[in-house]
């Protein structure tokens, strides 16, 4: 394991302790259903009154998840909602330790008053402990995390504006990885990767202001966390807290040159029966996480990102049609980190890439419900898959695919666990092995994942997770990694 100052194993200590003093108040729990009764693809919202989120595909791809004011469902275009339930009602007022949603519970009536005020705070902790058990570059495991903090603030119960959502992420991580002792090309710990590969960091990587223009159309302009909005069914969270870890499975691998992860941008999204059906998005072609972003503000061209979806009913259970497409004006070079991809151990180590100006991508992406249980819609298991294309150069990915099934658990004593088992391969472009030095010859990167989400209590998860890939460095091995992830919900 990589060495780090005593500061770094104290901090992380301070996690892992707070992992076994939540594990310590769930025992109880353990022995009984939990009352966790959250929907696996469009998690529950923060609402003023109830809404009705049966559908488990209304998260598809970069849509806004919807929560409900006295006047409008509003977008929300955060990940928080992947991992709370409903914050502002009987959630927080739970008195058990192992019902209550949020472990620090209802600050003694404060929370609920400031969610009647329109303002809701969302807090979670993801610790990792994750190795490569064979193959791979080197043998080691390592611990490490991250945290995430959600602001919203309705603006009609604030008084601002009906229609009106104001959206505050900020993040961090902290501790070790083993992404680059793999071999492979894509990061086997999403959530690690974020705000920067390099931890300790921290970041406030989205501020956004959402405007519903009407009950069919929105707006949205600000500093965006991209990766916040690409919420797919049966996967998991975006951020792969509590479901694929693979970033294969959790962002469109062939977008990962033209949209950077926390940029600015804007845009419109039309909506059908209040579910998103065309987004036009633009977006600064720089990632600033960690920066105000200013000095650099769409000094290398812009992005466009439109997707259409067209939902489906085979056999009397939902589906979902994605199509995408994406083209940026900057330019780069093929060794150029991206979004979703570790490209730092081939850039340098030979001579320069040229330049390129201009990339494009597209992805077909699709879900399909497979079953669905009969007392509760918003529990279901189903299949997913899409199939990416992009110009290979500035973009070192040609082209990229996954497929997998998904959802809710089937064992009837766990209802609100979690499953998923996935398959990916990655179409590395003809420039990039061609720039690849001869001691690191490159090949097309295929894996697979399987991991299973047990909820301990609403605030607490344990997910175990077995990766095997074979990694795009063609002198490595294929490595077998093994990980486990304890989520705790603050």
């Amino acid at each position: 394991m990589a060495t780090k100052s005593w500061r770094s194993w104290a901090h992380a200590g301070w996690r892992l302790g707070s992992v076994l003093l939540a594990s310590s108040m769930a025992v109880e729990g353990l022995a009984e259903e939990s009352l966790f009764s959250d929907s696996w693809f469009l998690r529950g919202t923060s609402t003023s009154r109830s809404v009705d989120v049966d559908s488990p595909l209304s998260g598809e791809s970069f849509s806004p998840s919807v929560i409900e004011t006295d006047d409008y469902r509003l977008a929300s275009f955060s990940s928080a909602d992947s991992f709370s339930i409903d914050p502002v009602s009987a959630a927080l007022s739970a008195d058990s330790w192992r019902d209550r949603t949020q472990l620090t519970g209802n600050w003694g009536g404060y929370r609920d008053a400031l969610a009647e005020s329109g303002v809701t705070i969302e807090a979670s902790s993801t610790n990792i402990y994750q190795g490569v058990a064979s193959g791979g570059i080197n043998n080691e495991f390592a611990f490490g995390g991250r945290g995430d903090l959600f602001l919203k603030v309705d603006g009609g119960k604030a008084g601002l504006q009906e229609g009106l959502l104001i959206t505050l992420h900020g993040e961090m991580n902290y501790g070790d990885s083993v992404n680059r002792s793999t071999g492979a090309l894509l990061p086997i710990s999403f959530p690690q990767v974020f705000p920067t590969g390099d931890a300790p960091s921290v970041a406030l990587s989205n501020v956004s202001v959402t405007q519903f223009l009407s009950e069919s159309m929105l707006v949205y302009l600000g500093k965006i966390n991209t990766l916040d909005s690409f919420i797919r069914p049966y996967r998991g969270n975006s951020h792969g807290i509590d479901g694929f870890m693979n970033g294969a499975f959790l962002f469109p691998t062939v977008m990962g040159r033209v949209i950077p992860y926390s940029t600015y941008g804007g845009g419109v999204i039309f909506l059908r029966e209040m579910q998103p059906i065309l987004s036009i998005n633009v977006f600064d072609t720089n990632s600033t996480p960690t920066t105000s972003g200013f000095d650099e503000f769409f000094n290398n061209g812009a992005s466009l990102y439109i997707e259409g979806r067209i939902p489906t009913s085979f056999f009397g259970m939902e589906g979902l049609h994605s199509l995408s497409g994406a083209y940026s004006s900057g330019t780069y070079r093929a060794t150029d980190p991206g979004l979703n991809y570790i490209i730092e151990r081939i850039r340098g180590l030979n001579v320069p890439a040229p330049q390129e100006t201009g990339s494009w991508a597209f992805e077909y992406s699709f879900s399909q419900a497979l079953w669905v249980d009969a007392t509760d819609s918003k529990r279901s298991w189903g299949l997913f898959g899409s199939l990416g294309i992009a110009d290979g150069n500035p973009n070192p990915i040609r082209w990229g695919s996954d497929i997998g099934i998904g959802g809710s658990s089937p064992l009837v004593s766990r209802p609100n666990d979690k499953f998923g088992v996935g398959y990916y391969y990655l179409g590395v472009s003809s420039e990039l092995r061609q720039i690849g030095p001869i001691r690191t010859p490159l090949r097309d990167e295929h894996g697979v994942e399987l991991f299973y989400n047990y909820q301990v209590t609403p605030t607490f998860q344990l997910t175990p997770d077995l990766q095997i890939i074979t990694p795009g460095i063609s002198t490595f091995d294929t490595s077998v990694n093994v990980a486990l992830r304890a989520n705790l919900i603050f």
